[in-house]
């Protein structure tokens, strides 16, 4: 459900900052994305850990240290991400090219 739930969010935070035209260059953009989709999925996660050890004593700290866990741990991973796609510059010339129209 988790990945579901995330590939979706994912789907639409891409196309947010495909058209968000902004100043920023290429690293500030990176980190920038890499901010918002973090909060993103980290409440995805944050909520589902919190539901699976709802009957649980401590549920509320166990979902608050998985979310933070994994927060930075996957913001250096999404970082490395944005950097290599954007060294292969896949979809950005189509992006370029709609702007110029």
């Amino acid at each position: 459900i988790e990945t579901s739930v995330k590939i979706i969010f994912y789907y639409f935070h891409e196309r947010i900052w495909f058209k968000l035209s902004t100043n920023l260059n290429s690293k500030m953009r990176h980190i920038a994305k890499a901010v918002t989709w973090r909060l993103i999925a980290s409440g995805t996660t944050f909520i589902l850990a919190l539901v699976l050890f709802g009957a649980h004593e401590g549920a509320l700290e166990k979902a608050t240290w998985i979310a933070l866990i994994e927060s930075v741990l996957k913001m250096g991973f999404y970082y490395g991400h944005e950097e290599i796609w954007y060294r292969i510059n896949l979809g950005l010339d189509n992006r370029e090219k709609e702007t110029a129209s």
